[in-house]
């Protein structure tokens, strides 16, 4: 996580040393990287009652909703398109809770897209490790891509 963060922050630092980039937009960009260090990297200790899963990609720390950046599970209920997806998103959303109660978690939030219109968009961290990541690699979740995938095709349902 560390080193993703930092190729981050000497992108914005070289931006902001390039002469051509004017003293003004220069300043702002320096605020902005001084604020940014601790809004994307600000380590959240959540409590099991302070975690809410909402789903396989998507959970509540305290009021606050955040949504799994660059990763797409299986849809629950309605939305799912067969008995196979709702499965795999009750299965989802079981090892998303189980990565995250207890843990410290850390959020990278995507200060360049921020929000969707009402959640955080953000790398989740439980202690230290991505969640999206374990979750793609236990075939929890997909990488995401503009297209829905088609969790029944995958599943051959």
């Amino acid at each position: 996580m560390l080193n993703h963060i930092r190729k981050r922050l000497a992108r914005m630092i070289e931006t902001i040393r390039d002469p051509d980039f004017g003293l003004d937009y220069r300043i702002f960009g320096i605020a902005l990287l001084m604020v940014s260090i601790g809004y994307i990297t600000s380590p959240i200790w959540a409590h099991a009652s302070d975690v809410r899963i909402v789903d396989g990609d998507t959970l509540f720390i305290g009021k606050e909703e955040v949504r799994l950046l660059g990763i797409d599970t299986p849809e629950e209920g309605n939305q799912a398109d067969c008995v196979a997806e709702r499965m795999l998103a009750q299965l989802a959303t079981k090892r998303l809770k189980q990565l995250v109660t207890g843990a410290e978690i850390t959020l990278e939030r995507d200060w360049l897209g921020g929000m969707d219109e009402r959640r955080t968009l953000a790398f989740v961290y439980a202690n230290g490790i991505d969640v999206g990541e374990v979750l793609v690699a236990e075939g929890y979740a997909r990488t995401y891509v503009r297209d829905q995938v088609d969790w029944c095709a995958i599943t051959n349902n």
